[in-house]
């Protein structure tokens, strides 16, 4: 008979029983509510229970667990509930001799949303029953009560001794869930609520070079060099933070006019802190921010006879700050960076030179510097 209510369709059928050494009737029912009618009293004991293992199933099932204990305490069974990711044969057949002789257990899988399969074993882990649930609608009001009426028909019959199938009926018809999942089988969880374990961190050095332009202004134009990185990352799925120090040399760059050639060179080291985000396969975002320091040396020659003195120094240590933001490419343990970089310094640096007498500025680099910055690094 055939009940329909809220659009789903319940089937009312007999429990499917299969016998060693007969012929088995189909192994898995269709929305299989089966009758308790014909079970007697004798089938009530003292300290029944089910455990019931929820397995890969990301849906709230509160209200699910709930509808199952309403509906077995009534027959005087204890329901308790474990969640797992996977299944593996080794949880169908382990039976463990400790256990209750009536207390039985059923995992509830949902390969699909609309679909559920319900898998009983009895209290010796002998006899089993395959339960297959259409939900049109998921875990709604419906498919709750179709779920709950089921776990709660399959536990009586199979404490009543209802004969099920064989291990090897039941693995050939789960073969193909079970050989997906028996590839990385997870240990049971034993809490109400499985929580996701948070992903340990490990810690990675990074080293590598790198070469760096930065826009200086019209009077030096680009300064560039090379430079060398080194520090830790401490590193996770999720992402990464990074702990670098860098020192980056620039090559000489020359400030001429008609009676000077003004030479400058300067070595800059930055500690930056930042993170390493995940884009896409082998991508990955990459910002940071420091201080830093440089060390800019000049040196003026002129162009007719005498010196040509600067003033009021050739050697000047500056303060300044990095943001530097870019995409990172590759994993361990060789990557590749290409960034953005924006430096700035609370001081504008002016050189100035005094000849004949007279003093003006010669050079008046930015105080905010523009920049690219290519690295190798190895993690």
């Amino acid at each position: 008979m055939i009940i329909a209510l809220g659009g789903a369709a319940l089937f009312h059928a007999p429990i499917v029983a299969a016998q060693l050494g007969e012929l088995s009737p189909p192994l898995a029912t269709k929305g299989g509510v089966e009758s308790n009618q014909s079970l007697n009293s004798s089938v009530v004991h003292e300290g029944m229970a089910v455990d019931v293992v929820f397995v890969g199933i990301g849906q709230d099932t509160a209200l699910l667990k709930q509808d199952i204990v309403d509906l077995l305490k009534t027959h005087g069974i204890t329901a308790s509930f474990k969640t797992r990711s996977g299944l593996d044969t080794n949880d169908l057949f382990a039976f463990d001799r400790s256990r209750s002789t009536y207390r039985t257990t059923v995992w509830v899988l949902m390969p699909r949303p609309d679909d559920a399969r319900l898998v009983f074993a009895d209290p010796a882990f002998q006899r089993f029953l395959l339960r297959e649930i259409p939900l049109p609608l998921g875990l709604d009001v419906l498919g709750r009560e179709t779920m709950a009426q089921v776990i709660e028909s399959s536990t009586l019959a199979l404490l009543g001794g209802v004969a099920g199938v064989s291990r090897s009926e039941l693995s050939n018809s789960l073969g193909p869930t079970l050989q997906q999942s028996s590839r990385a089988p997870l240990p049971a969880v034993s809490s109400e609520v499985e929580r996701p374990k948070k992903p340990r961190r490990e810690i990675r050095h990074r080293l590598g070079a790198n070469y760096g332009f930065n826009f200086s202004g019209s009077d030096l134009g680009v300064l560039h060099g090379p430079g060398i990185t080194a520090g830790l990352e401490s590193a996770a799925p999720s992402g990464s933070w990074l702990l670098t120090a860098t020192f980056e040399w620039r090559f000489e760059r020359h400030r001429r006019t008609a009676d000077v050639d003004l030479a400058l060179q300067c070595d800059l080291v930055w500690l930056l802190a930042g993170l390493r985000t995940p884009l896409r396969d082998r991508t990955y975002f990459v910002v940071a921010i420091g201080p830093g320091v440089e060390l800019s040396r000049a040196s003026a020659t002129a162009s007719g006879t005498g010196s040509v003195p600067i003033d009021p120094s050739a050697t000047r240590l500056n303060p300044w700050a990095r943001f530097q933001m870019g995409l990172e490419w590759g994993d361990s343990p060789l990557v590749f960076q290409l960034s953005w970089v924006t430096d700035l310094s609370p001081y504008r640096t002016r050189f100035q030179v005094v000849h004949d007498g007279t003093s003006a500025t010669l050079m008046n680099p930015l105080a905010v510097r523009p920049g690219l910055l290519l690295a190798a690094l190895w993690r």
